[in-house]
C-alpha cells in the first residue's frame, strides 16, 4: 500500500506467532492502533514477501534496561503493492 511506513520482519519486528490472517508482532517500535503497515521479508511457501497490515492492538510487553519492547496484533489486510 502507497504510503504505508515499512518494517522488517526479523529486524525491525519480531514474529511471536503468525498464521494466514494475522500477525503477532514485537519490536521496540511504537505503533499505533489503526496504522496500516508494510510488512517485508514474511516467510511464504518457496521464499518472503511484503504484507500489509492493520495494527489491531499494540502495548507494552516490558520495560528494561535496553528499552520499551512493545509487542501487538495486525491483521493482513493483503500483498503489499
Amino acid at each position: 500500500m502507497k504510503g504505508a511506513r515499512r518494517y522488517r520482519l526479523g529486524r525491525d519486528v519480531v514474529a511471536v506467532a503468525m498464521t494466514g490472517e494475522e500477525a503477532c508482532l514485537e519490536g521496540r517500535l511504537r505503533l499505533r492502533p489503526g496504522q496500516v503497515i508494510t510488512v517485508t521479508h514474511v516467510p511464504v511457501a518457496g521464499g518472503v514477501e511484503e504484507r500489509c497490515a492493520r495494527v489491531h492492538s499494540w502495548h507494552v510487553a516490558s520495560l528494561g534496561k535496553e528499552g520499551t519492547t512493545y509487542r501487538g496484533l495486525c491483521r493482513w489486510t493483503g500483498p503489499a503493492g
